[in-house]
């Protein structure tokens, strides 16, 4: 039986139903009716699926046709006994459905067995101590134009009256806010989650602040509130990076850990394929307690991949909430002092349940296209010094990284032909990018071509493509 390359992330984030040797090794080549039984008499429903599908997988991989895989899978099946073996229905047209390209993903037998519904995934330690806290920027929405910080974290077991406590010393967290808790079932995740947000605080200023409950508190973190609001004084230091992931993205974690440290950066933009969860929730947990010494430090501004899709965005939507007027709220815009920040949603919206690819989820005629340009037309971009856009999928680019030819050829004109004469009517600046596997900045276009080789005061958009942060996808 192939055995998950996430063994290790598991173990830092238990399954809930421990794994079973004795039916690993039934599966994986004992054909003793003895062996079966006594498989399918000490394990659980979960370790029967797990390795089912690591099996089925592993056939495909070496080069079996889908029905051989598919005979196989029956044989196996017809060893267990009683409830172990009706599940193989329930498993049998889910593998019908499945995305057959994900055979090779290391997380195939996590998605398929939490969407039959056998398996659930612990979200967090079982001690019951936050983790995975992060921060996001969050307006208001109280006419002020001011902004909120907004922290979110997970816990296994609930915290009845969670809040955040903060203050402007470590050692005086006087001020609460109460938090919100919630949770959510895709992709078998279980826990809690709790978010609330921090307001009125002093621009320039460093917080302390810590989450849960007396006797469950986290340990004290720290942001500076983004600072100088005016065009002509500080300005803005901003981080931004997409296409993340978690398997290869060490030094980039790193990195951003000791920009973080220098209290330099007012946010960070991340740009969509976040964690590359593609639906296992275990390694969306995993990522999240990485970069908790990145994200609890430094607010952040997300928008939405196509890795962040699957069931119909709701983990990406639940671990990254914002309150915004879109329902539901993947596409938006802040200001941030003197900076308009339009976020996109390249991929929504699209009905497939777990792989929603939504490459056309902007065109004319959609809500998100609408809201896009009265957006860009808004008293609050006319009134910004500096004028953003933030999505995932490329307007303009050249690379073939991701080995993918219609992303910068096919697609990208399309874009550019729905959007560019309002982003170019509205003075957009700067156009955030990932998607691509690589790093490229454009000079000023308009329609793909040179508009000018300076970039002071420029009359056209800069595109700046940035899919580097470490996901080595394609």
């Amino acid at each position: 039986v192939a055995l998950s390359v996430l063994a290790p992330l598991l173990a830092a984030a238990p399954v809930v139903v421990p794994a079973d040797d004795a039916l690993r090794l039934a599966l994986g080549g004992i054909d003793s009716s003895i062996g079966a039984q006594q498989a399918s008499n000490t394990s659980s429903e979960c370790d029967v699926c797990l390795a089912l599908v690591d099996t089925f997988a592993a056939r495909l991989l070496d080069n079996a046709t889908r029905d051989d895989a598919t005979r196989e899978l029956d044989a196996l099946c017809g060893k267990l006994l009683g409830e172990l073996h009706r599940l193989c229905d329930d498993l049998a047209a889910a593998l019908d459905g499945a995305i057959w390209g994900w055979a090779n993903e290391a997380s195939f037998a996590t998605i398929i067995c939490a969407e039959v519904k056998v398996c659930e995934y612990a979200c967090c330690q079982p001690g019951g101590l936050p983790e995975q806290v992060h921060l996001s920027l969050q307006p208001l929405h109280n006419g002020s134009g001011a902004m909120g910080i907004r922290a979110t974290w997970a816990t296994l077991p609930p915290i009845d009256a969670a809040v955040i406590a903060w203050g402007l010393s470590p050692a005086d967290l006087g001020s609460t806010v109460s938090a919100t808790r919630y949770t959510h079932s895709s992709g078998g995740w279980k826990g809690w989650l709790y978010t609330g947000v921090m307001a009125h605080l002093p621009p320039g200023a460093r917080v302390y602040y810590k989450v849960g409950a007396p006797g469950r508190f986290s340990p004290v973190f720290h942001f500076r509130v983004p600072g100088a609001r005016s065009a002509t004084a500080r300005g803005m230091a901003l981080l931004f990076i997409g296409d993340m992931g978690i398997l290869h993205s060490a030094p980039t974690m790193a990195a951003l850990a000791d920009e973080v440290a220098t209290g330099e950066w007012d946010a960070l933009l991340f740009n969509g394929d976040i964690s590359y969860m593609d639906g296992s929730l275990p390694l969306l947990d995993e990522y999240l307690r990485r970069m908790e010494r990145v994200l609890a430090y430094l607010p952040a501004v997300y928008s939405p991949g196509n890795h962040d899709c699957p069931y119909k965005f709701e983990p990406y939507l639940k671990v990254f909430p914002f309150d915004g007027p879109g329902e539901p709220p993947l596409y938006y815009s802040l200001d941030l002092g003197f900076l308009h920040i339009t976020v996109l949603a390249t991929d929504y919206p699209n009905n497939d349940p777990i792989w929603p690819d939504g490459t056309f989820g902007f065109a004319p005629g959609t809500p998100q296209h609408a809201w896009i340009e009265a957006d860009l037309a808004s008293p609050a971009a006319a009134a910004a010094a500096w004028r953003f856009t933030l999505g995932h999928r490329p307007f303009l680019c050249s690379s073939t990284s991701n080995g993918d030819w219609a992303d910068c050829f096919g697609h990208a004109p399309l874009y550019r032909e729905w959007l560019e004469p309002a982003m170019h009517a509205a003075g957009v600046d700067l156009a955030l990018q990932s998607h691509q596997h690589a790093y490229e900045r454009s000079y000023p276009s308009l329609d793909g071509k040179l508009v000018s080789t300076s970039y002071a005061s420029p009359n056209a958009t800069v595109y700046i493509v940035n899919g580097a942060a470490g996901n080595i996808e394609g």
